[in-house]
């Protein structure tokens, strides 16, 4: 298993320290946390079952202990599903790689999402240069993960019923 160390989320802000809104009638802004000091290690790609569960895009909004215990209840309980599993044997039908698949296409569109709403900051936002251009660097990910969600929509089409 990693130790806590391996990933370390920003620590967020006191909201006292963030300017209030310029008008009431635009949206609230919101301040950018500060950068944690390294990206997650590479090793979750080699050992991603230990880092099934909560998404590192929920767990960033807790504290380094509350990560941990986050992570240990994750791993809990996805040990004891693939102990036990809750599923009759026939309840999707083979081949497990489409059903893989499709969980893999879930969290595609998932990761889509979330950086067209990173993307989308740059447009309600009053944001510094550096960050409008990260902004729409996470924009052209969304982009190129709903390329690779289409392509594997493509591929699994093949096999609906």
């Amino acid at each position: 298993m990693h130790e806590l160390s391996d990933f370390t989320p920003p620590v967020p802000l006191p909201p006292k320290l963030f300017p209030a809104s310029p008008s009431a009638g635009s949206p609230p802004r919101r301040p950018m946390p500060p950068l944690p000091p390294e990206p997650p290690p590479r090793i979750i790609v080699s050992d991603w079952e230990d880092w099934e569960g909560f998404r590192f895009t929920f767990l960033r909004y807790f504290n380094p202990e509350d990560v941990a215990a986050l992570r240990g209840t994750a791993q809990l309980l996805y040990s004891m599903v693939l102990e036990t599993p809750r599923l009759a044997p026939d309840a999707y039908p083979p081949p497990e790689t489409r059903w893989e698949l499709v969980a893999v296409l879930s969290e595609l569109r998932f990761l889509e999402g979330f950086l067209t709403s990173v993307f989308e900051e740059h447009r309600v936002s009053s944001l510094p240069p550096k960050v409008e251009e990260l902004c729409r660097f996470a924009g052209g990910l969304a982009s190129d993960l709903a390329d690779m969600g289409f392509r594997l929509n493509e591929e699994l089409a093949k096999w609906r019923l």
